[in-house]
């Protein structure tokens, strides 16, 4: 996906090109530019062990479990938004009511509506990947 770096209030951030207005000072970054980046990205984190075999091969049966093939090699369900929202979809599919917080500690919670079976997850690091470690314990304890 293409997106656009902007500073705004003194903080770089990225967002996406098609969701938002062109506006002078954004750095336009294109798909091939981005996906570059994102390869970059996934070499380094894995050499720095933010990235590691266990978590592509929870990706990977999240993937399955949401009937969709793996985006490239990058491990979408850790850091990606519009993921999340696939694997709450999910949940609501199948009967599980989900609470999530984001504050210095991301936490999420789920409760099947019938039969009362919950799982909770919390952790110092994005909501995306906490809903992703959630919903993999889900697929591997059932």
């Amino acid at each position: 996906m293409a997106i656009r770096i902007r500073t705004i209030d003194d903080n770089i951030v990225a967002l996406c090109a098609a969701e938002c207005t062109a506006k002078s000072g954004d750095i336009y970054l294109d798909d091939n530019i981005h996906h570059a980046l994102t390869g970059k990205f996934k070499k380094d984190f894995t050499s720095e062990g933010i990235i590691n075999i266990q978590t592509r091969d929870r990706d990977k049966k999240i993937s399955a479990w949401l009937g969709l093939r793996p985006k490239r090699d990058w491990p979408s369900y850790s850091y990606d938004g519009s993921a999340m929202l696939l694997i709450i979809e999910k949940l609501h599919e199948l009967g599980y009511r989900v609470v999530m917080e984001q504050g210095s500690i991301a936490a999420c919670y789920i409760e099947h509506i019938t039969n009362g079976k919950t799982f909770s997850h919390c952790s110092s690091s994005f909501l995306p990947h906490v809903v992703a470690e959630l919903a993999y314990k889900l697929i591997i304890i059932g």
